[in-house]
């Protein structure tokens, strides 16, 4: 979780763009199919001073399951064409 990501020094290259959206917060969530990262999920919110609740982040980081599970089926599917 990056809190307050316009300021942030790793994100110095896309502030001016994380201002134009006027993004506060970002939420960066893995995609894992097994032990492999596969992904990135971004989750931004641009209300300021406010960060994400722990609840938000559990269902980020189910949604990024079910996301990860569907391109591995996916993937699955292409590869026995």
């Amino acid at each position: 979780m990056i809190a307050d990501a316009q300021t942030n020094p790793l994100l110095v290259g896309v502030h001016d763009l994380l201002q134009d959206l006027g993004t506060h917060s970002l939420l960066l969530v893995p995609l894992r199919v097994h032990n492999d990262v596969i992904g990135v999920m971004t989750v931004n919110r641009g209300q300021t001073e406010c960060m994400f609740s722990t609840d938000e982040i559990n269902l980020a980081e189910t949604v990024a399951s079910e996301i990860a599970t569907a391109m591995r089926m996916y993937g699955s599917i292409n590869r026995s064409r």
